[in-house]
């Protein structure tokens, strides 16, 4: 298998003559380090027989001269360094030999160094050790993918298959894909055409390196069922999909108040107007009927009181605008409570019912798993009447805030045996975080459907950092302390707990 790493600014090919593409035959050898080298780079750095200086450079007397600078002095002393160190550490512990052994490892045949007009950089490294090489590969990965979470961009890092070879990206695959179809939709939208934007995003989903993501953000559009023929404007239409492929992994309730606030949903429901005088009944209806607690669960009593909490509400050229003064600041009653009710807190009290959880997650299990097995109802209710009157009750007695609820499956499932067809031994498996503490969302990049662990989910995100984070952020333990004091992004909490 031969690896192929992208960075921003760099692209690390990790070759080795005991390994071969996907594509090729067995007997096929690698091709050459060398021919990885784009014709256009500028310059060439090349180390054929690196033996030699590798002695030099790992040679106990040159390790002592160069621990005994100042330089080295100060580096040693942050933090950064110390990461380094541990990183270190668990390297050699994954390969049960020295870093200095891995290093000879993998320059055994060479590295070459090209740089490009465009300011990229390609690294060539001949390795001749297929362990070294899978092991390497998959830390780099796997640090690449922690920090980009850890900066709330999951989706920065790509794992896909490319000519017969596995690869993965930091930036570039992603944020360029990202940048083409953004343009390319916003240039279909300024066109007026509808039908325009209509293709362009359909040719993303066959595209996208995320299908999760636009799987989910088609799930949402047919959910929200705002249609560009009631819309009438590109343009709109383009920021209403851009707000559901934002929202789409996200928060539930961060999403409908955004759609609440959305202009070309409100245009699509009559509702681009909605005075104290005449409150526009379209968006509150659809609002209860179709996106949270379903017929017959309101009367029109509630229709009527949800569509005064809308009041003040115009879509103006576009752009949503509220007017103080048409407001109804008068109380309104919703499904039994009552007060000076907002939009915003129609929208909290209907995600608060417990008919709406089992909506949604009755239409997702029919999105994601099957199509034609309907959820068991009564399991459904089942649990959710469990989880609400154990919520219930911590929040009666105030420990809503000091109590956290972690639940995950032994079991993964395999991508083809998804459905009811039994539970399989998968690679990676879910796994939940439940309380008032808990930040609402997914954690961890969208798992591919091509880039699998024999035939499963690769996992993402290692258990142990689940556990670092409970112990660190949540018992005020030291995570490493407790967990046999490795370092580096194994152990770093994950950012899903307010403080």
């Amino acid at each position: 298998m031969l690896r192929v790493l992208r960075a921003p600014m760099l692209a690390l090919v990790l070759a080795g003559q005991c390994l071969a593409p996907r594509a090729a035959a067995a007997s096929e050898p690698l091709p050459p380090a060398c021919q990885w080298i784009p014709q256009d780079a500028l310059a060439l750095l090349e180390l054929r027989r690196p033996e030699a200086i590798l002695e030099k450079l790992l040679d106990p007397e040159a390790a002592a001269l160069v621990a005994s600078s100042p330089l080295y002095k100060k580096q040693a002393a942050s933090a950064g360094f110390q990461i380094f160190l541990g990183l270190l550490g668990h390297l050699e512990a994954r390969l049960g030999a020295d870093w200095r052994t891995a290093l000879r490892s993998l320059l055994a045949g060479g590295a070459t160094l090209a740089a490009k007009a465009d300011g990229a950089a390609l690294l060539v490294l001949d390795a001749r050790d297929s362990r070294t090489l899978e092991v390497l590969h998959d830390m780099s990965l796997g640090l690449a993918r922690a920090e980009a979470t850890r900066r709330g961009e999951p989706d920065r890092v790509a794992s896909f298959e490319r000519g017969g070879a596995a690869a993965w990206s930091l930036g570039p695959e992603a944020a360029a894909f990202d940048r083409e179809h953004d343009a390319l939709e916003a240039a279909a939208a300024g066109s007026g055409s509808a039908d325009a934007l209509r293709a362009w995003w359909l040719r993303r989903m066959v595209l996208t390196p995320f299908p999760l993501l636009e799987k989910m953000a088609l799930f949402w559009h047919g959910r929200f069922g705002t249609s560009a023929a009631r819309v009438k404007e590109a343009g709109l239409m383009l920021r209403h999909v851009r707000l559901l492929r934002r929202n789409a992994l996200g928060s539930f309730e961060v999403l409908l108040q955004e759609v609440a606030k959305d202009a070309a949903t409100l245009v699509a429901l009559d509702s681009a107007a909605s005075r104290r005088a005449r409150p526009s009944e379209g968006f509150p209806r659809a609002l209860l009927e179709r996106f949270t607690v379903g017929p017959g669960r309101f009367s029109e009593a509630d229709v009527r009181d949800a569509a005064r909490a809308f009041t003040g509400r115009f879509v103006l050229r576009g752009e949503l605008r509220s007017f103080e003064r048409e407001h109804d600041p008068g109380s309104k009653r919703l499904l039994g409570r009552e007060g000076k009710l907002g939009g915003e807190d129609v929208v909290r009290i209907l995600l608060e019912e417990p008919a709406t959880a089992r909506r949604v997650v009755r239409d997702l299990y029919r999105w994601l798993l099957s199509e034609d097995d309907e959820p068991s109802g009564a399991l459904l209710r089942q649990l959710s009447k469990s989880l609400a009157a154990f919520l219930d009750d911590l929040k009666r007695d105030g420990l809503l805030d000091r109590v956290l609820v972690m639940t995950f499956s032994e079991f993964g499932r395999t991508v083809q045996e998804n459905g009811r067809r039994g539970t399989d031994h998968g690679a990676a498996a879910p796994l939940f975080l439940a309380g008032g503490k808990v930040k609402g969302g997914i954690a961890g990049p969208h798992p591919s459907l091509t880039d699998l662990d024999a035939g499963g989910l690769r996992h993402h995100t290692d258990f142990r950092r689940v556990y670092a984070t409970v112990l660190d952020r949540w018992l005020g333990f030291d995570a490493r302390a407790v967990l046999g004091g490795e370092a580096g992004d194994v152990l770093e909490p994950l950012d899903v707990l307010r403080g």
